[in-house]
């Protein structure tokens, strides 16, 4: 997870925030995959995707019915700093660290929302939601005061330069939280009845 193309950062007004904070690192991260082939090149899931995975407080409250601990309300008239009275560890844990993010963002005026930008990218990943992706060299501004951290996707081949990296450019947000809900849920039911880790 990282980047932001043609969109607006979050760290800085064209930077997202694991590249700004080492852009010379992601910058030889993305060099070391020039002109590999095509299922060699990494996955990028950016801003302008993964702040589309809002989790709302119906997706909490879907979730600890989902482990069997009840319904989990996290709500914006509650005071902030709730913590939650889970039956269950997994479920508390999450809801406690989800409320800190949500009300972050109603902080900064982006509504009660917590965007999941790793879940989706671990979703991705493992084959677990749907996503379209596109080829493109990727490059990281490392010189600029201004735009450090910026990371520029070249789609069409202006560059001259092999592709280096495969950007999603499409998901299904509810396909995404259906997979975080079930996969999360039966861990924490298992959790808590003691029984044993999940193979599959």
């Amino acid at each position: 997870m990282g980047g932001s193309f043609y969109y607006k950062g979050n760290t800085t007004p064209t930077a997202e925030w694991n590249t700004s904070v080492d852009p010379h690192a992601a910058k030889e991260v993305f060099a070391a995959y020039r002109g590999l082939p095509e299922d060699k090149l990494p996955l990028v899931c950016a801003l302008e995707t993964t702040e589309r995975i809002e989790m709302l407080p119906d997706h909490l409250r879907r979730l600890g019915e989902a482990a069997g601990a009840g319904p989990e309300l996290v709500l914006p008239e509650q005071p902030e700093g709730l913590r939650s009275a889970s039956a269950s560890p997994l479920v508390a844990c999450l809801s406690d660290a989800i409320r800190f993010y949500m009300e972050f963002h109603r902080l900064y005026d982006q509504g009660y929302v917590a965007h999941m930008h790793d879940a989706f990218a671990a979703c991705a990943a493992v084959g677990r939601t749907p996503f379209t992706a596109r080829l493109a060299t990727v490059d990281v501004e490392t010189a600029s005061p201004l735009l450090i951290g910026t990371t520029v996707a070249d789609f069409r081949g202006l560059w001259g330069v092999p592709p280096n990296a495969r950007i999603v450019a499409s998901n299904d947000p509810e396909r995404c939280f259906e997979e975080l809900i079930s996969s999360v849920g039966a861990l924490a039911r298992r959790i808590t009845s003691g029984g044993p880790p999940a193979t599959g």
